[in-house]
């Protein structure tokens, strides 16, 4: 995502202000080696702007590990909840397995939505066979982007 990430944090920050409705709550995780939260819940897009705006493409990808994290943050949540997750592929350095993640996932009732996004980096089918499935049990689904369609 290194040469992608100006364009696909432009998106995610056009997501929040369209899809947020007033008194929801956002959180934003940055999926690299380990999983970093940006920010914690809240309602202040100001706030989920600047930390997305904040995100930078490095090293490699927990992104099941994200997943659970996301899923541990919004447990106690009340209102609608949703994760959404913008990648350019699957998973090289979760300490989670996909099967694992899968259980996790089914077990906290929380639609995951996945922006599989086309950086020109080759996408192993297989990884995107486990983001569809994993949305699909969730109650979520998969779209595909590019900078062109983002």
């Amino acid at each position: 995502m290194t040469y992608a990430m100006r364009s696909a944090s432009k998106a995610a920050m056009s997501f929040v202000e369209r899809t947020l409705k007033p008194g929801d709550r956002c959180t934003v995780f940055a999926v690299r080696d380990t999983p970093r939260r940006e920010i914690a819940l809240t309602a202040d897009r100001a706030a989920i702007e600047k930390a997305i705006g904040s995100i930078h493409a490095a090293g490699r990808t927990s992104l099941y590990d994200a997943i659970n994290s996301a899923i541990r943050e919004m447990k106690d949540e009340k209102n609608r909840r949703a994760i959404v997750v913008l990648t350019d592929g699957g998973d090289n350095s979760s300490m989670l397995s996909f099967d694992e993640i899968d259980r996790i996932t089914k077990e906290s009732g929380i639609p995951v939505y996945f922006i599989a996004y086309d950086s020109g980096e080759p996408t192993e089918q297989q990884d995107l066979d486990r983001l569809t499935y994993l949305a699909a049990e969730s109650g979520g689904f998969l779209v595909t982007a590019s900078e062109k369609n983002l």
